[in-house]
């Protein structure tokens, strides 16, 4: 929900006016700030952006990162590094997908740009 009255992302509703609320309505809503005040201190929002009512996550994405945190423990990092590289570049990932054949899912191919796994420190 935007606090913008127009533009790319905002909806209008027609159950309310928009323009009748109080408040700026020239500026939009702070929502890394709310949501981050309600997430626990490992868990943040880092950026959002408004996109159109029929957008999916999962489908409209083009390209997404992940970063996962771990203890190292008694990890082999050097050997993680090397596994890691052999997802680098186009692979068939079906066994890893969701089967939604039904759903118009057929193609199963990802394009992985890079893998890395850091230490971070001695924990």
């Amino acid at each position: 929900r935007s606090n913008l009255l127009e533009g790319l992302g905002v909806v209008t509703s027609t159950d309310c006016r928009a323009s009748e609320r109080k408040g700026d309505k020239t500026s939009e809503i702070q929502y890394m700030h709310i949501l981050n005040k309600l997430l626990p201190e490992d868990i943040r929002v880092l950026a959002w952006a408004p996109v159109t009512a029929d957008f999916s996550a999962r489908f409209s994405c083009l390209q997404r990162t992940y970063k996962y945190l771990f203890p190292k423990g008694s990890l082999d990092i050097s050997r993680m590094q090397a596994a890691a590289q052999k997802f680098v570049g186009e692979h068939d990932f079906r066994n890893f997908c969701k089967m939604d054949v039904a759903g118009g899912t057929t193609n199963f191919r990802r394009r992985i740009l890079s893998f890395d796994i850091n230490p971070l420190d001695n924990r």
